[in-house]
């Protein structure tokens, strides 16, 4: 049987019901946050089974990367302007720096893993490209996906050895339980990036590596180099991607340029108006604008958040 974790305090509001109330029990975010503190090796993996009903996590930002299975129940899952119900067999990846929230939990159970992108080449096979397992955990930008029965079935197995009795005392427990993590990233990355069931359309996955590797470029000139490739037509680029996505091909581009631009923000080497240039955007009061519309944050208060430490 799969452990599961409480909360013995809170950290922020949790919406439960009408009002805006501090509950004496679960608070996911600060469980996550528990889960992951002293995560400052980029070869270190941390992860924690949990269950939440009916609590709403509010948005938040985390300072590494987070990859969360359901294994069962529901839940509601926000970035940015994107609403997704969350069933068996689900996944999401936020990079650091990516704002999110959860809500409507029905009973979910879930699985959280959370490493430092740096690292993480030396850990898995292949390379940044598309096809591989690393594609999806080095993106700039929320991916989700659904496993296959299959996929699921051997991650469960995976998960009975990590909470088998005895594993807590026996020697060696860390590396046992990193190999085991390890493993569940390959399994879950390698089907998201080389099967064919996260989209309708097989050629979408290059398109949105293509995307997020040139996110410093505009729709017209994306979907014109995309389409000279492909040989279709810029509008047929923009169709295929929608019905494979459920997203438009121009607000994909928006997400990757808006976590692009955290990254430098974050770095802290250029103004917030280069940052606004550089990303294509009219001015910084469209940037301001966007990028809040993604984050739940202005980019100045993102940048003092992270200088101040209050970002998690």
């Amino acid at each position: 049987m799969l452990p599961k974790h409480r909360a013995s305090d809170v950290k922020g509001l949790v919406r439960n019901g009408p009002e805006l109330v501090r509950p004496p029990v679960t608070n996911a975010h600060r469980l996550i946050e528990q889960s992951a503190v002293g995560l400052k090796n980029p070869f270190d993996f941390r992860f924690h089974v949990g269950s939440i009903s009916g609590s709403e996590i509010t948005p938040h930002i985390h300072h590494f990367t987070e990859v969360t299975l359901t294994l069962s129940g529901g839940i509601l899952h926000t970035y940015g302007d994107e609403k997704t119900t969350l069933h068996t067999g689900s996944i999401y990846v936020i990079p650091r720096g990516a704002s999110h929230a959860l809500s409507q939990a029905k009973g979910w159970h879930y699985l959280n893993i959370y490493f430092l992108s740096e690292g993480l080449e030396s850990r898995l096979p292949g390379s940044p490209e598309e096809g591989s397992a690393l594609a999806p955990y080095l993106a700039s930008g929320v991916s989700e996906w659904k496993v296959s029965e299959k996929t699921f079935l051997r991650a469960k197995k995976i998960l009975d050895l990590l909470s088998e009795k005895g594993v807590e005392k026996m020697k060696g427990r860390h590396l046992f339980e990193q190999s085991l993590i390890q493993s569940l990233l390959i399994l879950f990355g390698s089907e998201a990036s080389g099967n064919a069931e996260g989209f309708k359309d097989r050629r979408v996955g290059s398109w949105q590596t293509f995307v997020r590797e040139n996110a410093d470029l505009g729709a017209k000139e994306l979907l014109s180099k995309i389409a000279e490739t492909e040989g279709l037509s810029p509008a047929r680029v923009s169709k295929i991607f929608l019905e494979s996505t459920g997203e438009s091909f121009q607000n994909r581009l928006l997400r990757a340029k808006i976590l692009k631009s955290c990254n430098d923000l974050l770095l802290g080497e250029l103004s917030i108006t280069d940052i606004a240039q550089r990303y294509g955007f009219f001015d910084l009061a469209h940037f301001s604008r966007l990028f809040k519309r993604v984050t739940s944050m202005t980019p100045r208060a993102y940048r003092d958040s992270f200088k101040k430490g209050t970002a998690k």
